[in-house]
């Protein structure tokens, strides 16, 4: 690269002119169709919002001039000047950036000057924005949770030769982060079908007494379209779709198998109809649920998938379905065919892009991403995914009963996910969830206590019962009473019930997303 010149902060390089780069900050000529400027985060010890805004003029003599801009040589918008523009984008510490413009236009000479003139910068400004990255105690325990579970998963594909790629929202919180996007609370990686299939065998035969996979072959409790989750067996992540499902509870990451996609319309329309259609069967053997089938299953499908269902067991189904997936390994495409979703949002990807692996950092980690990973990112979020995004993404968060530091064979017995009748009834926790159960809870009781640790409403009613302090509950409590607790932090609470060897309590977990 030409060398740089320094500005007040931010960098002039290759294709702007340097004659301004001393008498006139705001504003540079572009003297040649490709030009570049550079940002320097080497100073700063933190990852960061960053906002950018500037203003991009044609040359002199035209009325406007179209512009392509790369961030760290990947394309985030083409534009059309005059315009101003703005982006946001997260700066990771000690990192160097940089912008480029590309204007494909032939370069313009006015008479005035012996230059010539592809577009014009003005008013660059790099500003730090109010945007926290923060995180709270609770995810960044369960990232790292998650971070454990990778690591241990890298493990075992390295000591076996299996090729792996970090994907979708952790691919991203790679490249763009350097680990978590912070408020993600899951992690995705791929594998090519065959690797996906020996890294599942490999784990039932070694059959750990700290992890464990569920795949739709070897546990007939769950489906999640056709994917894996390998987890940790000593943690505890239950949701709502799970709850009553006999079935491995830890917090997991997911394992998409690649498979290979058909590229004429007709064959492929077939065989992702077919896909659908099982994947949707295998739902109704598995949960009984049609809600899981989502909003756009229509009465008459449902009547058909149920009158299907009656014909084949779920092992049948998901031998048809693991067929179906590999009808095209010859294909020069690939695309995660195992997650349940509609045909219009299918992505696919070309195969070569998976023929090698860079390694990223991610966390503490090394990661392997696809070779072709810009490319990935771009289908899957844009061209802009290196851009900080609208506030409607920042608050990713699955519902459940969540702990990293308690197994879910410990108490998966204690889980509450709808109203029960119960007579005799004491509640701690959160008094927001506690007001939303007895809304739903409508069932005659003989005593209900409501028990406030910070004393605010004691001595007041809610929904017609008591609302009392801690000396009361000891008063009141007898073993004839159920506990509910109603808090996002219930692992304190659990402890307490194991440490007075309380066994008759429930932690309840309502609709809301926590």
């Amino acid at each position: 690269m030409a060398e740089w010149y320094p500005m007040e902060n931010y960098l002039i390089g290759a294709g702007f002119d340097k004659r301004e780069k001393d008498s006139a900050s705001s504003w540079h000529w572009a003297v040649q169709n490709h030009a570049f400027l550079g940002i320097d985060l080497k100073n700063d010890d933190t990852e960061h919002v960053y906002r950018i805004t500037f203003e991009l003029l044609p040359p002199p003599n035209e009325k406007k001039r179209e512009v392509e801009i790369y961030l760290n040589h990947v394309l985030l918008e083409k534009i059309t000047a005059p315009m101003e523009y703005c982006m946001h984008f997260v700066g990771l510490p000690e990192k160097f950036y940089e912008l480029e413009f590309y204007s494909g236009g032939q370069l313009i000479q006015i008479s005035s000057d012996t230059r010539c003139f592809a577009f014009m910068l003005r008013n660059f400004k790099l500003e730090k924005t109010d945007e926290k990255l923060e995180v709270s105690e609770e995810l960044r325990a369960i990232q790292k949770k998650q971070t454990e579970i990778l690591a241990k998963y890298i493990e075992i594909c390295n000591e076996n030769n299996l090729s792996y790629f970090v994907f979708y929202g952790t691919l991203l919180g790679t490249v763009r982060h350097g680990g978590f996007i912070p408020w993600d609370d899951d992690m995705d990686v791929a594998m090519p079908r065959d690797d996906f299939k020996k890294f599942a065998q490999l784990m039932e035969e070694k059959d750990s007494e700290d992890y464990y996979i569920d795949t739709v072959e070897n546990n007939e409790q769950v489906f999640y379209g056709g994917y894996a989750k390998f987890g940790d067996k000593r943690t505890t992540f239950i949701s709502r779709r799970n709850a009553a499902q006999k079935t491995n509870h830890g917090i997991a990451i997911d394992i998409f198998p690649m498979d290979g996609f058909e590229i004429e319309d007709k064959k492929r329309h077939k065989q992702l109809q077919e896909i659908q259609l099982l994947q949707e069967l295998i739902i109704v053997k598995t949960y009984h649920d049609r809600e899981l089938l989502g909003r756009s299953v229509s009465d008459k499908r449902w009547r058909k998938i149920k009158f299907l269902s009656i014909f084949y067991s779920r092992k049948e189904l998901a031998k048809k379905l693991a067929l179906a997936f590999e009808e095209n390994r010859q294909s020069d495409y690939v695309a995660i065919l195992a997650r349940y979703i509609r045909e219009e949002n299918r992505k696919f990807y070309r195969k070569e892009w998976f023929s090698d692996a860079v390694e990223l950092q991610f966390e503490d980690l090394k990661v392997k991403v696809p070779k072709g990973y810009a490319e990935c990112l771009r289908i899957e979020y844009g061209n802009s995914y290196l851009l900080f995004p609208n506030e409607n993404m920042l608050k990713k968060k699955h519902g459940g009963l969540i702990s990293t530091k308690i197994s879910f064979s410990e108490f998966e017995k204690h889980v509450l996910f709808q109203p029960k009748p119960i007579r005799k009834l004491i509640m701690i926790g959160d008094l927001k969830i506690i007001e939303r159960y007895l809304l739903k809870d409508r069932s005659e009781k003989e005593k209900v206590f409501i028990f406030d640790s910070n004393n605010h409403y004691e001595g007041m009613m809610m929904k017609g019962h008591m609302v009392i302090g801690a000396e009361d509950v000891k008063k009141y409590y007898d073993e004839s009473f159920t506990i509910l607790i109603c808090s996002e932090q219930f692992e304190p609470f659990v402890e307490t019930m194991k440490k007075h060897e309380i066994n008759n309590y429930y932690v309840y977990i309502d609709d809301y997303m926590w």
